[in-house]
Parts: structure tokens; C-alpha cells; sequence
């Protein structure tokens, strides 16, 4: 019979360091810098999507957590829109990680598929995809997540959003001037 606590649920089981979870995040970026050392547009878009992975591993796994059962619900009452945003993480509840840990999964994932999808596309299509996926994570995620990690999620949100602006700012210079 599995171990439960008085409530009957299952512990959750705390990780005692994050070292080993550091250094793949660290060895990700180290890899991404050095595809940058034959810069083709392939391995541009390579070398970025390995340094926003080990950027989103070391920044976000290693701040202050908390398991998604010690945060605490904004409201009693779940109105048909959260329920809808709580369906959307219903699969990945039961494993017993933290709530960081599954942002980071769930954001490792999107990137590596949208390197996958647009492998013929150019980077800034590819980079404005991720700054869309991020946004829709950050927004179902919200319930879920600490303040501190909404403070490092924002931080990514407004690195993005400066390179999406210069991307549209490029766009628009290069529309107006033919």
C-alpha cells in the first residue's frame, strides 16, 4: 500500500538540490554558443532555440518554488473559464513535480516543436511563435503559479516583447520604403 497523508493524498516528494538540473541548463547554452561559431541561418536557429531552453531551465528552476498543492487558490469558486484553464493542465497535475519544473517542460516542448515546424521558415517567424506560446503558457499557467514565478516569466514576456517590437519596427521601415 503507497504511503498518503492524512488527507489521503500522496506526499509530494521535495527535491533536495538543483545542481544536476543547473548544469544541463548551463551545458544547453554552452552548446548553443558554440553552433554560433559557423553562423548558417540553421545553425543560428539551432543555437537559439538550445540557449532559450538552458535559459528557461536555469532561470526558472532555480528560484524560489513551490509545489503546485501549497499554492493557494485565488477564489473558491471556479468560474467556467478557469475550469476550462484547469482542464488544459489536468494530465500533467498528477505527476509530482513542481510547478516550475512542468513550466519548463511544457515550454522546452513548444520550442523544440516549433523548431521542428518551421524549419523552413525564417527566424523571426520562428522567434514570434515562441513569444506566443509563451504568453498562452503564462496565461493558463496563472493559477498555478507563485508570484516569483510569474515575476520570471514576465521577465522572458518583456525580452520578447522588445524583440518583437524591433521586428515589426523592421517590418514597417521595410514596407514604408518601397
Amino acid at each position: 500500500m503507497a504511503k498518503t497523508t492524512k488527507k489521503g493524498k500522496p506526499p509530494v516528494l521535495k527535491r533536495k538540490s538543483r545542481l544536476p538540473i543547473q548544469l544541463i541548463g548551463i551545458i544547453l547554452i554552452a552548446v548553443g554558443a558554440l553552433f554560433l561559431i559557423n553562423p548558417s541561418p540553421e545553425n543560428i536557429k539551432i543555437s537559439f532555440t538550445l540557449v532559450l531552453i538552458g535559459l528557461f531551465s536555469v532561470v526558472l528552476l532555480t528560484g524560489k518554488t513551490a509545489s503546485h498543492r501549497n499554492v493557494k487558490k485565488q477564489s473558491k469558486r471556479k468560474t467556467k473559464k478557469k475550469a476550462e484553464k484547469t482542464r488544459c493542465f489536468e494530465k500533467i497535475k498528477n505527476i509530482h513535480l513542481q510547478v516550475s519544473e512542468k513550466l519548463t517542460v511544457i515550454i522546452a516542448v513548444w520550442i523544440v516543436f516549433l523548431f521542428v515546424m518551421t524549419r523552413n521558415v525564417d527566424m523571426e517567424t520562428f522567434f514570434v511563435a515562441i513569444f506566443i506560446g509563451i504568453l498562452v503558457i503564462k496565461e493558463l499557467s496563472d493559477e498555478f503559479t507563485t508570484k516569483y514565478q510569474k515575476y520570471e516569466l514576465n521577465i522572458f514576456i518583456f525580452a520578447f516583447l522588445l524583440v518583437f517590437v524591433l521586428i515589426i519596427g523592421k517590418k514597417i521601415i521595410s514596407i514604408s520604403s518601397i
